[in-house]
């Protein structure tokens, strides 16, 4: 039953950890793809243009998915609708900022090349504030971390040190049932630990 749970979950748990990597390295890259932007549209260029450079300039991941806006544009779909399908793909709110803010000054034009240097300044001061509250919540999220591993692992070192006095947890009803609370409780904490530590900006 553990093999099959670890074998169902293990893949999904790994693609999330991927997808959170990929979005943490998008949000890292749009700041600067943002300037280059707002000013290849300071040099007269267009808006597609100027986000073919950006792709063309960015690496992976943003670079590639902005390519991809650029391929789906060449095969018919309108600057909206690739926009609208970036943000579809990367389910992120610095990537909605641009797309809004984009969308607002295709409808109300306005200096497009100012309002991308304020979203990418904007973005910036986000990321630092972000970088300063992980190092500074880091020691909590180890203790969530350690005070969560910390029974199993006990349990773990208790049975093999004396596996007879813990016989009882595992063979009788009350010790099955101590487990289940226990877990229960491990849980419940874990949650509202990781809930506690998670500032979100």
């Amino acid at each position: 039953a553990v093999i099959a749970l670890a074998a169902g979950a293990g893949p999904r748990l790994w693609l999330a950890r991927l997808k959170h990597r990929r979005l943490a390295a998008v949000r890292r890259q749009l700041p600067d793809a943002i300037r280059l932007v707002a000013g290849t549209l300071r040099a007269g260029a267009s808006l597609p243009r100027a986000l073919a450079e950006a792709a063309r300039a960015t690496p992976s991941p943003l670079g590639q998915e902005l390519a991809l806006a650029q391929r789906e544009q060449a095969l018919g779909r309108t600057l909206g609708e690739s926009l609208r399908a970036l943000q579809a793909r990367v389910p992120c709110e610095e990537v909605q900022l641009l797309v809004a803010a984009l969308a607002i000054a295709q409808r109300t034009g306005g200096e497009l090349a100012a309002v991308l240097d304020t979203l990418a300044e904007t973005l910036r001061r986000k990321a630092m504030l972000e970088d300063k509250i992980g190092a500074l919540t880091a020691q909590g999220r180890l203790q969530a971390r350690v005070m969560t591993a910390l029974p199993p692992l006990l349990l773990v070192v208790l049975q093999g040190i004396d596996p007879v006095a813990m016989a009882p947890l595992y063979q009788t009803a009350y010790g099955r049932a101590t487990l289940v609370v226990v877990a229960a409780m491990l849980a419940v904490g874990g949650f509202w630990l990781s809930r506690i530590v998670a500032i979100r900006v």
